[in-house]
């Protein structure tokens, strides 16, 4: 989504470039001033000659994917290395996105086939945490995501469209290692990196990480964190917002009375 607004935002110059220009220019739209100052920080991953990446630009602010998740709202799902890539950006259990771009028709077909799947995933029911019945859980901002205003059943004044995103201050000037939520360039997709979720309640960057943790709202502020509504108003929600009411915010369509006032 960084990528997708830049010539939104007088940068249709780094848009229309798309090489390591684009990743390695800093933009002070992306970087919160309370937290690091800069967006440029050095890749929590390497590449494949064991190089480490960067500095890239990393973003302060997540899309909102929705409310599928593990605890609390799937007390029996334990999080582990394995599966929390997978929860955070809700790709199918035994689907991964491809290496490389589709050359063929039929690559291209096979590309928006997983797509698809990734968006049903998206809107697997789940009870919110501590009550109700199961809820759809799709966000706004997902791998294909296509949403039009009448798919927010909510209303706009009462869904996130992005928020801060929690990153643990160890990593501020050297990004988190690669699946905790701050390891890769603002403009990589479908990842916790650029995408977060009302699944666990948000964070102040004092907690140390876990991998539970890795896609969940926060900020370096002191008590609360900024979310973009998709109304446009801008909202300070409080880390101690009550767990069910931050599960239904970020579900764009589960027909739940809740509001922030």
């Amino acid at each position: 989504w960084c990528f997708t607004i830049l010539p939104f935002i007088d940068a249709k110059n780094l848009y229309d470039s798309v090489s390591t220009i684009l990743a390695s220019t800093n933009m002070p739209l992306f970087v919160c001033p309370t937290r690091r100052g800069t967006g440029l920080v050095p890749a929590g991953v390497t590449g494949p000659t064991g190089i480490a990446l960067g500095p890239w630009l990393h973003t302060d602010y997540a899309g909102n994917r929705g409310s599928y998740g593990f605890p609390p709202a799937s007390p029996t799902t334990a999080p582990t290395a394995a599966n929390v890539e997978r929860e955070t950006t809700f790709g199918p259990p035994g689907y991964a996105l491809p290496t490389s771009y589709p050359s063929t028709p039929s690559d291209l077909l096979l590309l928006q086939t997983g797509l698809q799947a990734a968006g049903v995933t998206l809107n697997t029911s789940q009870a919110p945490p501590l009550s109700g019945a199961a809820v759809a859980t799709g966000g706004v901002i997902f791998a294909g995501s296509s949403v039009l205003p009448v798919s927010i059943r909510d209303g706009t004044s009462n869904t996130y469209l992005m928020a801060e995103k929690y990153v643990p201050r160890s990593s501020y000037g050297v990004g988190t290692p690669a699946g905790q939520g701050d390891a890769q360039c603002a403009y990589v997709g479908d990842s916790a990196d650029t995408l977060r979720g009302g699944q666990a309640l948000p964070q102040s960057d004092a907690t140390p990480i876990t991998l539970v943790l890795a896609g969940v709202f926060g900020s370096a502020h002191p008590g609360v964190f900024n979310a973009a509504m998709c109304d446009g108003s801008v909202r300070s929600v409080s880390f101690d917002i009550d767990a069910r009411i931050h599960f239904l915010l970020a579900a764009k369509a589960d027909r739940q009375v809740v509001s922030l006032d």
